[in-house]
Protein backbone atom coordinates (compact mmCIF):
# COMPACT_ATOMS: atom_id res chain seq x y z
CA UNK A 1 0.00 0.00 0.00
CA UNK A 2 1.21 3.69 -0.84
CA UNK A 3 0.82 6.67 1.55
CA UNK A 4 0.94 9.89 0.15
CA UNK A 5 -0.28 13.34 2.40
CA UNK A 6 -1.34 16.61 0.11
CA UNK A 7 -3.77 19.20 1.24
CA UNK A 8 -7.03 20.44 0.18
CA UNK A 9 -7.44 24.31 -1.12
CA UNK A 10 -10.45 24.66 -2.25
CA UNK A 11 -10.45 27.13 -5.28
CA UNK A 12 -12.44 30.10 -6.10
CA UNK A 13 -14.08 28.61 -9.04
CA UNK A 14 -13.17 27.14 -12.65
CA UNK A 15 -13.21 28.19 -16.13
CA UNK A 16 -11.75 25.90 -18.26
CA UNK A 17 -10.26 26.79 -21.01
CA UNK A 18 -7.46 24.47 -20.57
CA UNK A 19 -4.92 23.37 -19.07
CA UNK A 20 -0.87 24.39 -17.60
CA UNK A 21 1.01 21.32 -16.91
CA UNK A 22 4.19 20.81 -15.68
CA UNK A 23 6.99 21.81 -17.91
CA UNK A 24 6.75 20.06 -21.54
CA UNK A 25 6.86 20.79 -25.07
CA UNK A 26 3.70 22.84 -25.75
CA UNK A 27 4.70 23.61 -29.22
CA UNK A 28 4.10 19.89 -29.55
CA UNK A 29 0.67 19.76 -27.41
CA UNK A 30 -0.82 22.99 -29.45
CA UNK A 31 0.09 21.10 -32.82
CA UNK A 32 -2.18 18.25 -31.52
CA UNK A 33 -4.85 21.04 -30.60
CA UNK A 34 -7.57 21.37 -33.46
CA UNK A 35 -7.30 24.97 -34.86
CA UNK A 36 -11.52 24.98 -34.05
CA UNK A 37 -11.21 23.70 -30.45
CA UNK A 38 -12.69 26.33 -28.27
CA UNK A 39 -12.61 27.19 -24.54
CA UNK A 40 -14.72 24.49 -22.68
CA UNK A 41 -16.38 26.23 -19.49
CA UNK A 42 -17.62 24.28 -16.62
CA UNK A 43 -20.67 25.50 -14.06
CA UNK A 44 -19.08 25.21 -10.84
CA UNK A 45 -22.08 25.60 -7.15
CA UNK A 46 -20.45 27.36 -4.18
CA UNK A 47 -20.95 25.81 -1.16
CA UNK A 48 -20.37 27.45 2.87
CA UNK A 49 -20.09 25.53 5.79
CA UNK A 50 -19.92 27.00 9.57
CA UNK A 51 -16.63 26.59 11.38
CA UNK A 52 -17.93 27.47 14.88
CA UNK A 53 -15.73 28.52 17.88
CA UNK A 54 -17.22 28.34 21.48
CA UNK A 55 -20.86 27.67 20.56
CA UNK A 56 -20.24 30.89 17.99
CA UNK A 57 -19.94 30.54 14.20
CA UNK A 58 -16.29 32.46 13.11
CA UNK A 59 -16.33 32.05 10.01
CA UNK A 60 -16.90 29.36 6.61
CA UNK A 61 -15.12 26.79 4.90
CA UNK A 62 -16.24 26.83 0.95
CA UNK A 63 -16.42 24.87 -1.62
CA UNK A 64 -16.95 24.72 -5.30
CA UNK A 65 -17.68 21.81 -6.99
CA UNK A 66 -18.81 20.77 -11.03
CA UNK A 67 -20.55 18.18 -12.33
CA UNK A 68 -18.47 15.15 -14.17
CA UNK A 69 -20.52 11.64 -15.83
CA UNK A 70 -18.74 8.50 -15.12
CA UNK A 71 -18.30 5.43 -17.78
CA UNK A 72 -21.41 3.69 -20.02
CA UNK A 73 -24.27 3.62 -18.56
CA UNK A 74 -23.27 7.17 -17.13
CA UNK A 75 -22.97 7.68 -13.45
CA UNK A 76 -23.58 11.26 -12.42
CA UNK A 77 -21.20 12.74 -9.48
CA UNK A 78 -20.36 16.51 -8.06
CA UNK A 79 -16.71 16.54 -7.37
CA UNK A 80 -14.84 19.52 -5.67
CA UNK A 81 -12.21 21.48 -7.73
CA UNK A 82 -9.28 21.17 -5.65
CA UNK A 83 -6.04 22.93 -5.98
CA UNK A 84 -3.94 21.42 -3.07
CA UNK A 85 -4.01 17.86 -4.89
CA UNK A 86 -3.55 16.62 -8.37
CA UNK A 87 -5.94 12.82 -8.37
CA UNK A 88 -9.77 12.17 -9.06
CA UNK A 89 -10.64 10.41 -6.09
CA UNK A 90 -14.54 8.99 -5.90
CA UNK A 91 -16.35 7.31 -3.15
CA UNK A 92 -16.71 3.42 -4.40
CA UNK A 93 -19.84 1.75 -4.18
CA UNK A 94 -18.17 -1.04 -2.04
CA UNK A 95 -17.39 2.24 1.01
CA UNK A 96 -18.90 1.87 4.00
CA UNK A 97 -17.27 4.58 5.83
CA UNK A 98 -19.95 7.00 7.61
CA UNK A 99 -18.87 9.61 5.35
CA UNK A 100 -20.07 7.22 2.12
CA UNK A 101 -22.77 6.75 3.98
CA UNK A 102 -24.84 9.93 3.65
CA UNK A 103 -27.78 10.61 2.24
CA UNK A 104 -26.53 13.01 -0.30
CA UNK A 105 -23.78 11.29 -1.67
CA UNK A 106 -23.79 9.36 -4.70
CA UNK A 107 -21.21 6.80 -5.46
CA UNK A 108 -19.41 5.29 -7.94
CA UNK A 109 -20.24 1.44 -9.17
CA UNK A 110 -17.46 0.11 -11.11
CA UNK A 111 -19.34 -3.24 -11.87
CA UNK A 112 -21.97 -0.72 -13.66
CA UNK A 113 -19.80 0.77 -15.64
CA UNK A 114 -19.04 -0.86 -19.20
CA UNK A 115 -15.94 1.11 -19.69
CA UNK A 116 -14.42 0.52 -16.21
CA UNK A 117 -11.39 -1.19 -15.73
CA UNK A 118 -9.36 -2.20 -12.23
CA UNK A 119 -5.77 -1.30 -12.94
CA UNK A 120 -2.58 -0.94 -10.53
CA UNK A 121 -0.77 2.57 -9.89
CA UNK A 122 1.64 1.86 -12.95
CA UNK A 123 -1.41 1.59 -15.19
CA UNK A 124 -1.29 -3.10 -15.72
CA UNK A 125 -4.93 -4.14 -15.40
CA UNK A 126 -6.07 -6.33 -12.15
CA UNK A 127 -7.00 -9.22 -13.68
CA UNK A 128 -10.16 -11.60 -11.73
CA UNK A 129 -9.12 -13.10 -9.06
CA UNK A 130 -6.04 -10.61 -8.42
CA UNK A 131 -5.59 -8.10 -5.21
CA UNK A 132 -5.11 -4.84 -7.16
CA UNK A 133 -3.02 -2.25 -5.07
CA UNK A 134 -4.40 0.56 -3.14
CA UNK A 135 -3.17 4.02 -1.82
CA UNK A 136 -3.97 5.93 1.53
CA UNK A 137 -4.00 9.82 0.74
CA UNK A 138 -4.09 12.63 3.61
CA UNK A 139 -5.87 15.04 2.94
CA UNK A 140 -4.79 18.15 5.69
CA UNK A 141 -7.50 17.51 8.09
CA UNK A 142 -8.56 13.77 6.77
CA UNK A 143 -7.65 11.06 4.52
CA UNK A 144 -9.28 8.34 2.02
CA UNK A 145 -7.70 4.77 1.17
CA UNK A 146 -8.76 3.79 -2.35
CA UNK A 147 -8.03 1.26 -5.41
CA UNK A 148 -7.11 2.55 -8.95
CA UNK A 149 -9.23 2.09 -12.67
CA UNK A 150 -9.28 3.46 -15.89
CA UNK A 151 -12.65 5.18 -16.72
CA UNK A 152 -14.00 7.23 -19.29
CA UNK A 153 -15.02 11.08 -17.60
CA UNK A 154 -16.92 13.41 -19.14
CA UNK A 155 -16.35 16.91 -17.69
CA UNK A 156 -19.41 19.20 -17.30
CA UNK A 157 -23.37 17.93 -17.87
CA UNK A 158 -25.75 18.00 -20.53
CA UNK A 159 -28.06 20.38 -18.79
CA UNK A 160 -25.30 22.97 -19.60
CA UNK A 161 -24.82 22.09 -23.15
CA UNK A 162 -27.33 24.23 -23.88
CA UNK A 163 -26.47 27.22 -22.06
CA UNK A 164 -25.38 30.26 -24.40
CA UNK A 165 -25.79 27.79 -27.24
CA UNK A 166 -25.90 31.33 -29.55
CA UNK A 167 -22.52 32.08 -28.18
CA UNK A 168 -19.75 30.78 -30.38
CA UNK A 169 -16.40 31.93 -28.16
CA UNK A 170 -16.98 29.05 -25.90
CA UNK A 171 -17.82 25.06 -25.76
CA UNK A 172 -20.83 23.83 -22.98
CA UNK A 173 -20.75 20.88 -23.82
CA UNK A 174 -19.42 18.06 -21.90
CA UNK A 175 -15.66 17.11 -22.32
CA UNK A 176 -14.60 13.73 -22.28
CA UNK A 177 -11.41 10.96 -21.67
CA UNK A 178 -9.87 8.04 -20.48
CA UNK A 179 -7.95 8.45 -17.67
CA UNK A 180 -7.26 6.49 -14.50
CA UNK A 181 -8.35 7.37 -11.25
CA UNK A 182 -8.92 6.41 -7.76
CA UNK A 183 -11.81 4.89 -6.15
CA UNK A 184 -12.38 5.29 -2.53
CA UNK A 185 -12.94 2.12 -0.40
CA UNK A 186 -12.68 4.18 2.98
CA UNK A 187 -13.22 8.14 3.42
CA UNK A 188 -12.35 10.13 6.58
CA UNK A 189 -15.49 11.74 9.01
CA UNK A 190 -13.44 14.67 8.49
CA UNK A 191 -14.01 16.86 6.19
CA UNK A 192 -15.92 14.81 4.04
CA UNK A 193 -18.89 13.72 6.11
CA UNK A 194 -19.82 18.08 6.48
CA UNK A 195 -19.72 18.76 2.58
CA UNK A 196 -22.12 18.33 -0.15
CA UNK A 197 -20.06 17.01 -3.01
CA UNK A 198 -19.20 13.37 -3.98
CA UNK A 199 -15.66 13.39 -5.13
CA UNK A 200 -12.45 15.45 -5.16
CA UNK A 201 -10.74 16.64 -8.54
CA UNK A 202 -7.19 17.88 -8.08
CA UNK A 203 -6.20 20.70 -10.35
CA UNK A 204 -2.86 20.29 -9.40
CA UNK A 205 0.51 19.68 -11.74
CA UNK A 206 1.37 15.98 -12.34
CA UNK A 207 4.08 16.16 -9.74
CA UNK A 208 1.05 15.87 -7.48
CA UNK A 209 -0.35 12.83 -9.12
CA UNK A 210 0.33 8.99 -8.80
CA UNK A 211 1.76 9.25 -12.44
CA UNK A 212 0.65 11.55 -15.10
CA UNK A 213 -2.12 9.02 -16.69
CA UNK A 214 -4.05 10.65 -13.38
CA UNK A 215 -3.83 13.92 -14.30
CA UNK A 216 -6.55 15.55 -15.31
CA UNK A 217 -5.24 17.99 -17.11
CA UNK A 218 -2.33 16.22 -18.53
CA UNK A 219 -4.74 13.13 -20.49
CA UNK A 220 -6.71 16.60 -21.89
CA UNK A 221 -3.95 18.59 -23.13
CA UNK A 222 -2.32 15.53 -24.55
CA UNK A 223 -5.76 14.30 -25.84
CA UNK A 224 -5.99 17.31 -28.56
CA UNK A 225 -9.02 18.63 -27.14
CA UNK A 226 -7.61 21.85 -25.84
CA UNK A 227 -7.68 24.89 -27.27
CA UNK A 228 -4.45 26.08 -25.38
CA UNK A 229 -2.47 24.35 -22.52
CA UNK A 230 -4.07 26.56 -19.79
CA UNK A 231 -7.36 27.20 -17.51
CA UNK A 232 -8.93 30.37 -15.83
CA UNK A 233 -10.98 31.15 -12.75
CA UNK A 234 -13.60 33.26 -12.71
CA UNK A 235 -16.54 34.79 -9.95
CA UNK A 236 -19.87 36.03 -9.74
CA UNK A 237 -22.30 36.71 -7.23
CA UNK A 238 -24.60 33.53 -5.96
CA UNK A 239 -24.67 29.86 -5.41
CA UNK A 240 -24.08 29.02 -8.76
CA UNK A 241 -20.53 31.46 -9.04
Amino acid sequence: MLLLRWALCWPLGILLCLVQAEPVDLASMLQKAPLQAKPHIIGLRRESVPVYRRGKIASFKTSYSGVLQLGVPKQELRVVFDTGSGNLVLPAAECKSEACLMPHRKLYSQRLSKTSVPINSDGSRVHPNELGEQVTIGFGTGEITGEFAKERVCFGDTQNASVDAEVDAVDHKPLCVEMSIIVAVEMSSQPFKSFQFDGILGLGLPGLTMSRNFSTFDVIVHSGLAAQPRFGVFLCDGEFG
